[in-house]
């Protein structure tokens, strides 16, 4: 059987939910979000917000705990950046400072992540380059809609940026 997660976007207007598969989504499910629980792309209540993910969940058959969850770009510093090809131990290094200038926090307060968009070659096929998709996301707020999630009946397994 393929391993299936419950994809969640949680919009002002609309909480858009799918799940899916290795083969791609298998059921979608799409409710009404009360007025005023998302303000400027972030959730007011998140007690309320656990209750209404519940609601949806159970009104659609979704039993699929595992989810991955969009979050709004309010809640994530994204910066496209090029760095000398290295290591993922020297990448989780360096990858803090590249966030410096919005960042005055201590770094610690922070989960960062990133994605490998492309790698530039030299003429004997050495990597020299790399094209990174970075993130940063405050760790109260990961944590935040890890309990909302708990408290809805999922397991939050994934965020990335909407």
């Amino acid at each position: 059987m393929a391993k299936l997660i419950t994809g969640i976007d949680i919009g002002a207007e609309r909480l858009k939910m799918a799940v899916c598969s290795d083969q791609g989504v298998v059921q979608v499910a799409v409710e009404e979000v009360p007025e005023s629980l998302v303000r400027d792309g972030r959730v007011t209540s998140f007690e309320a917000m656990a209750e209404v993910v519940r609601t949806a969940a159970r009104k659609n058959k979704i039993n699929t705990k595992d989810c991955a969850l969009a979050l709004h770009s309010r809640d994530v510093f994204t910066r496209r950046i090029t760095v000398p090809a290295m290591t993922v131990e020297e990448l989780s290094l360096n990858l803090p400072f590249e966030f410096r200038d919005y960042i005055a926090d201590d770094k610690g307060k922070y989960n960062f992540d990133y994605a490998v968009l492309g790698m530039k070659r030299d003429a004997a096929g050495e990597p020299v380059e790399m094209d990174i998709l970075a993130a940063a996301v405050p760790s109260e707020t990961i944590e935040a809609y890890t309990a909302m999630l708990r408290r809805a009946g999922f397991r939050l397994k994934s965020a990335a940026p909407d």
